[in-house]
């Protein structure tokens, strides 16, 4: 696989864990990245494998990243 992409759920995790404050408990970290997925418009981020298994590309994962964060900032601010 190239570097540019994350695949699997274990792998994900612990891709997203830093920035999404994930928690250590697998289980409850996945149920956070799903919330994230509806609430914040992941989906489009998430593809998936023949075999089912999900991969994320890096390169849009920071292009969403950077626009949630300039998104979020612009709430705050006002």
């Amino acid at each position: 696989m190239s570097e540019e992409m994350v695949v699997s759920r274990k792998a994900i995790i612990e891709y997203l864990r830093q920035p999404l404050s994930l928690p250590m408990n697998l289980a409850y970290a996945w149920r956070k990245i799903r919330r994230w997925k509806k609430r914040y418009n992941m989906r489009k981020l998430f593809h998936y494998l023949p075999n089912g298994q999900p991969y994320i590309l890096i390169s849009e994962f920071e292009l969403w990243l950077f626009e949630f964060e300039r998104n979020h900032k612009a709430t705050r601010e006002g």
